[in-house]
């Protein structure tokens, strides 16, 4: 039979027994024993069946044993019913079972034993309770009840378990000495709650000790408890020991005042009568102020007593506190005396007044209390009197009074609704009863006040489709210099459904002497909100609030790859139709146009799209048309072509009320597609997509050419032809502009819109760049369509970009920057802007919070993933530089992957935006699940390295190093104004971080403009050292698809290779300027020139090498002079070149050393010599 784990509880009594059933009387023998056979036949569940030995008393350890077995026909179920052991002392104090079990032996009889430590005088009675619990066929049987002259084997015996007296509110302990074996999980129980079992001691072999606590005692506690362990085998039970619990004494009466003083109160304890236990051995008094934190205590002997140097006119309450012996024996304090010292007169006014927290419009002020020595009464008063003059009425003074109540926490008071710019003379009046005494006068002047609201009738707006200009005026009331405005937009709704309005809005900030702003990249057909509100010195005014719509644009038609139609017969051509994209309303239809063209249509070029069939005619109504002839063949709602989809034109069906007719096999057609836009039911708006005609003769033979897609034009398209080219010189302009201005999302927003004659590289690139199928391909025009920049390139992007040799790098940068035709600039505007994967993790609603800005987001496929927290799915995000609400989420990112080194590149506010949460604490903080303590920080010219120690909270100890590098000196949207720091930066965190650690964190504002540059740099870097070649396009094009719109600008994209090359050059050489001969012949370097310095002319060296390292360059120079014919070396070792002058452009040193720079090199010379030419690094 399996042993279940033993129970070792402490069990206490109940003080009534009812039994509901007991058996006959059984014979009870040390040999035969006695025999018990409950069956459950026919029974009802809950009823029990109880057998009682005869009363025991025993003056030796016993022990009682017996055979017992359960059996039930319910096979794999539950038994027949509970076998329990009750075990009834004194014929009162029963408890709970000592023993029970529901499970019987698999075959036969099973032996249990009872190890009871009660002894004469005391008697005891074992019942053995047999309990049915279900119908069905079993029963339970007991037998071989006998009581044996020896311990039990498998039970422990307890010695005697003494009695427990402690006073309410301590804590009880009982402790249960057993002979026999350490029973493992071991518990308490009182009242039916298990209480574990404080500690557990082993004593000796086959004696252990476990010792109870029962916390906080009442006197609802009393009773009596005895120990009880159990096991599969049987139990051991001890006597019932009683716990007693006295309470402490508290008086019944308050004291008696028997006498009062300004500063004493006589008192008489009146402690006689008491509530609780005695015997008191002390009594103390309690007295304090009303209103006082604090408390004194006296001991008291006597039965009357004087309580000394009080306050005059104060309160006190005072108590009476008794104890008896024992731990936790003092009682409370008993009733209250409230009673009150006299008043006595004042000696002078309040001292040290002063002024502070000077505002617009009110003053502070506070004084020195007047002490109780002084005043000398509670029951006094001061009084603020306070005048000023009207501003404009010299001649006029308001005078005015307050009364300050001494009941404050504080003498401060604050006198309101002044007028700003004034002088307001103050002094208090200290009085009471007696008399009164004033202060010394003070005088201050109230300060600037905020501004008045912007007039909202000024405030006025010239709109377009994507940008608007605001005008307005200053408020009427500025009250002080008018600093700054601060305008800021929020999308309200747009009729493009699509549109997410919530995310787009910004602010800025201009100088108080601007009163107009331009604001670029807005969605068009949207209502915006417009707050305004001015500043001072003082802080924002009042905001105002205005909306205004930006004008509704034409949808733009998709693009289209060239690729060859679906089908063509003689009647009908199959063709693939994409959805277009609404810009500022929703499509109402797609309509297909079909044109018929001159049979010598063929020999013709594309025929140029019209800007829209405005006047939809069906098959019929155009029969008798001039030529060119054209009908509407279908009219799809946006429902159908919610996605490509292909479509037969010529099929003879009706789509939308136009019957598309087939077409005649003898003739050439063109066929359009235009998309046409509505808001409030009104249309304005189309784009189309066109095919060329087929030749009639080749569509006879069943051969014919489907002609491409040709560019399609909007509405409106003649005025943004126009403004095109306006535009495009506006661009740089306009970017620059919003970057500055910008302290929103809206500082990375999608580019702006595109001017109709810049159309996609597939349209511009050379004919014989372009594939050459059988048949023409199908190509799209577009209008105004948000274009990403690397497609709207009029450059060539499909050129092979490989990687170049370190040593052929400078010779590449020089022709990047100088060459003409294809430079940095254009090979940044060659890469793809915009989104390149999927980032629908990172659009969820409840991932929108954790985006610094919306649309410089995270891939599904490239994003760091954190471990769920309790079980929340959405937990797993993390995006860019830490906020408020995601700073637990990074520290979490930093310990889950193991980084070593953070590298933070941005400040944490920058141009008055923040661009980063503080995340790392002063001292120490817990972030979540990891608590972080700053160890060190080191400061240093251009970047900060501080260092934390990792731990996890509420886990196994474990602790981690990681270092932070803080670079500071990189603008936002720029590049360091000097490559030094930047380099040094670059090196140390590639040599600070510790093998085998986890990927670093680099962080910046949005993750993607100088994060992308650091990681650019770091990759070329190793690429150089292994490799020994550098490829940054393929690089950034590699982080691109990694994030969107890694190294946002093209400063940064041309930057990398020179940081670059800066890099390798410093990390090839040491930080020195050393000289080495050549030749071992050199002799004597030293000579002395016009300065005094050393020379000795006589050498016969014929040239050195001079190796310059500097932070921004390095220069190998070649030296070769003659005087007098013989060559000297003329420059000591100790001579430097200050080449950061030279890249300054402060190229002048004195003779005999003359440096100059010419056509990108260093030429170094003595008077009329030449010594020195190397190339250099600009």
């Amino acid at each position: 039979m399996k042993t279940s784990q033993t129970q070792f509880i402490l069990s206490h009594f109940h003080l009534a027994f009812n039994l509901s059933c007991t058996c006959s009387f059984f014979s009870f023998c040390s040999g035969l024993g006695a025999f018990m056979f409950v069956t459950s036949d026919a029974r009802t569940g809950g009823k029990a069946a109880r057998l009682n030995t005869p009363i025991l008393r025993e003056n030796d350890t016993h022990c009682i044993d017996f055979d017992y077995t359960l059996w039930s026909d319910r096979r794999g179920r539950l038994g027949p019913g509970v076998l329990a052991i009750f075990a009834l002392v004194d014929r009162q104090l029963l408890g709970g079972p000592v023993w029970r079990t529901t499970i019987g032996p698999t075959h036969g009889w099973a032996k249990a034993e009872i190890a009871v430590s009660t002894f004469w005088p005391s008697g005891y009675q074992i019942i053995f309770e047999a309990a049915v619990e279900g119908a069905g066929e079993g029963y339970i049987a007991i037998k071989n009840i006998q009581v044996l002259s020896y311990p039990c084997t498998k039970s422990p015996h307890f010695l005697r378990l003494g009695n427990v007296e402690v006073n309410a509110g301590q804590n009880a302990s009982f402790q249960c000495i057993a002979t026999g074996r350490n029973i493992p999980g071991s518990k308490l129980t009182l009242n039916g709650d298990i209480i574990p079992v404080e500690s557990i001691t082993i004593m000796s072999r086959r004696r252990f000790a476990a010792s109870f606590k029962l916390v906080a005692t009442r006197k609802a506690d009393v009773d009596g408890y005895r120990c009880v362990t159990r096991s599969s085998s049987g139990a051991g039970v001890s006597n019932f020991a009683k716990l007693i619990v006295r309470e402490s004494p508290v008086p019944v009466a308050p004291p008696q005042l028997l006498g009062v003083g300004a500063t004493y109160l006589w008192i008489s304890l009146n402690a006689n009568s008491i509530v609780g236990e005695g015997p008191i051995v002390l009594k103390e008094v309690e007295y304090r102020m009303p209103a006082g934190s604090w408390a004194e205590i006296h001991p008291v002997d006597t039965a009357t007593y004087k309580l000394w140097q009080l306050d005059p006119d104060s309160e006190y309450e005072i108590r009476v506190r008794l104890t008896r012996p024992g731990e936790g024996g003092l009682g409370q304090p008993g009733p209250m005396l409230l009673a009150r010292t006299k008043c006595a007169e004042p000696t002078r006014g309040p001292s040290f007044l002063e002024v502070f927290n000077v505002q617009p419009r009110q003053i502070s002020i506070e004084w020195e209390p007047p002490a109780y020595n002084i005043t000398r009464c509670f029951s006094h008063n001061i009084t603020i009197y306070y005048r000023y003059k009207q501003s404009g009425n010299h001649n006029h003074e308001v005078s005015e009074e307050e009364a300050w109540h001494y009941g404050e926490e504080t003498p401060v008071h604050t006198l309101r609704d002044l007028p700003p710019f004034t002088n307001v003379t103050v002094y208090l009046l200290l009085s009471n009863t007696v008399g009164q005494r004033q202060s010394d006068e003070v005088v201050a002047q109230t300060d600037e006040d905020v501004p008045g609201p912007v007039p909202l009738h000024s405030l006025k707006a010239q709109t377009w489709e994507d940008k608007m200009q605001l005008q307005w005026s200053e408020p009427h009331h500025c009250n002080g210099l008018i600093t700054l405005y601060e305008v800021s937009y929020q999308g309200q709704r747009s009729f493009d459904e699509n549109f997410d309005v919530a995310g787009d809005s910004g602010t800025v900030y201009k100088r108080g002497s601007e009163r107009q702003h331009e604001f670029v990249g807005l969605h068009p057909g949207t209502l915006y909100a417009f707050t305004l509100g001015a500043r001072t010195s003082r802080g924002i005014g009042p905001r105002v609030t205005v909306h205004f719509s930006t004008n509704i644009s034409a949808p733009s038609m998709p693009n289209y790859d060239v690729e060859h139609p679906l089908e063509e017969t003689d009647t009908t051509l199959t063709v693939l139709l994409k959805p277009a994209a609404a810009r500022g309303a929703p499509i109402r239809a797609y309509q297909l146009v079909v044109v018929e063209l001159p049979q010598d249509a063929r020999h013709r070029r594309s025929p140029e799209p019209p800007a829209c069939f405005s006047n939809p005619k069906s098959f019929d109504s155009s029969q008798g048309d001039d030529k060119p002839r054209h009908y509407i063949a279908a009219e799809l709602p946006p429902s159908m072509l919610s996605s490509p989809r292909s479509f037969i034109i010529g099929d003879n069906e009706t789509y939308g009320g136009f019957w598309n007719a087939p077409l005649d096999p003898q003739k050439s057609y063109a066929v359009y597609v235009q998309a046409m836009s509505s808001a409030g039911g009104v249309r304005f708006a189309e784009s189309t997509l066109s095919t060329e005609p087929a030749d009639p003769q080749s569509r006879a033979k069943h051969t014919p050419r489907v002609v491409g897609i040709v560019a399609g034009t909007l509405l409106l398209v003649v005025i943004l032809l126009a403004l095109a080219l306006f535009l495009k010189r506006r661009y740089l302009l306009f970017s620059l502009h919003r970057l500055t201005a910008f302290s929103s999302p809206s500082s990375y927003a999608d580019e702006g819109i595109s001017c109709p004659n810049e159309v996609s590289s597939l349209l511009t690139a050379c004919p014989q760049q372009l594939p050459m199928p059988a048949r023409k391909p199908y190509t799209l025009s577009h209008g105004l369509v948000r274009e990403p920049r690397g497609v709207d390139s009029p450059y060539h992007t499909g050129q092979l970009h490989p990687a170049v040799r370190v040593a052929d790098l400078l010779q590449h940068i020089d022709q990047m920057k100088n060459g003409e035709g294809y430079g940095f600039k254009e090979e940044y505007e060659s890469f793809f802007e915009g989104q390149l994967a999927s980032w629908s993790v990172a659009k969820r609603e409840e991932n929108r919070s954790k985006n610094r800005y919306g649309n410089i987001i995270a891939y599904d496929h490239s994003r760091a993933v954190l471990e769920t927290v309790n079980g929340d799915p959405n937990s797993d995000y993390i995006n860019a530089s830490p906020l408020p609400e995601t700073i637990c989420d990074f520290w979490r990112m930093v310990w889950q992957e193991q980084t070593a080194s953070i590298i933070m590149v941005t400040n944490l506010v920058e141009v008055g935006r923040v661009k980063c949460c503080r995340y790392w604490p002063d001292d120490r903080e817990v972030y979540g699940p990891i608590k972080v303590t700053l160890v060190e920080t080191e400061m240093l010219a251009e970047y900060i390295i501080r260092t934390f120690n990792l731990e996890r909270v509420r886990m196994v100890q474990e602790a981690r190093e990681v270092r932070q590098f803080h670079f500071t000196s990189w603008p936002d949207h720029g590049v360091p104004y000097h490559a030094t720091g930047l380099l040094a930066f670059v090196r140390r965190v590639k040599t600070s971080n510790p093998f085998g650690a986890g990927p670093m964190v680099v962080h910046c504002s949005a993750g993607a403009g100088r994060t992308g540059c650091f990681i650019v740099i770091d990759i070329m870097l190793d690429m150089a050292e292994k490799e020994g070649v550098v490829d940054i396009y393929n690089g950034v094009q590699e982080l691109r698809s990694r994030r969107v719109n890694m190294v946002q600008t093209e400063v940064r994209q041309s930057s990398c290779p020179s940081f670059a090359m800066h890099t390798l050059l410093i990390i090839i050489g040491s930080s020195q300027m050393i000289v080495e001969d050549e030749e071992d012949e050199v002799e004597g370097q030293e000579y002395e020139d016009d300065e005094g310095e050393k020379e000795n002319r006589s050498s016969r060296g014929r040239g050195c090498t001079l190796q310059i390292q500097h932070a921004w360059v390095r220069v190998w120079a070649q030296f070769a002079a003659h005087d007098h014919g013989q060559p000297v070396p003329l420059l000591s070792p100790d001579w430097a070149l200050d080449v950061s002058d030279l890249v300054r452009g402060r190229l002048t040193v004195e003779d005999p050393k003359v440096v100059e720079l010419r056509d990108g090199h260093i030429l170094v010379g003595r008077a009329k010599s030449l010594f020195c030419f190397a190339q250099f690094i600009a």
